[in-house]
C-alpha cells in the first residue's frame, strides 16, 4: 500500500476520468484511488493517489516480509516509509511480473509504501 502525489499518476488517465480502479492480478488484487492531500485538497494537483495490492505470502515466509528498514521484526504490519529496502524490492520484482507497465511505473514512482498482514 502507498501514496503518490496525483501527478505521479499514469500519463494516459485523465484525473476527471479516474476516479477508483481495482485489477485483479494472479495470486491476490489491487485498487487504486484518490484521498484528499496536504490540507484537504481533493482537487487535480492537490490530491494523492492511493494504491495497495492484496497479494498471497506462504505463511512461512510472513515473517521475511515483515522487517522494517532498521531490520526489527514486526508483528502485523510495517508502517510507511518504514519498509525494508529488500523487502520493498523483492515486492517490486514480484509486481512487476504481474501488472500493467502503466500501474507498474506507479508503484515504482511511489515514495514510501506500507505493509499489513491481513
Amino acid at each position: 500500500m502507498a501514496r503518490a502525489p496525483a501527478r505521479e499518476r499514469p500519463p494516459h488517465r485523465s484525473p476527471r476520468r479516474l476516479r477508483s480502479a481495482a485489477s485483479r492480478i494472479q495470486g491476490g488484487h489491487g485498487v487504486l484511488y484518490y484521498i484528499p492531500g496536504s490540507g484537504q485538497g481533493a482537487e487535480p494537483g492537490k490530491r494523492l493517489l492511493k494504491w495497495g495490492y492484496y497479494l498471497q505470502v506462504p505463511e512461512g515466509a510472513l515473517s521475511s516480509v515483515l522487517v522494517d528498514d532498521q531490520e526489527r521484526q514486526q508483528s502485523s504490519s510495517v508502517p510507511f516509509g518504514k519498509v525494508h529496502p529488500q523487502v520493498r524490492a523483492g515486492l517490486e520484482s514480484r509486481l512487476a511480473d504481474l501488472l500493467p507497465p502503466v500501474l507498474f511505473e506507479l508503484v515504482q514512482q511511489s515514495a514510501s509504501s506500507a505493509i499489513h498482514a491481513i
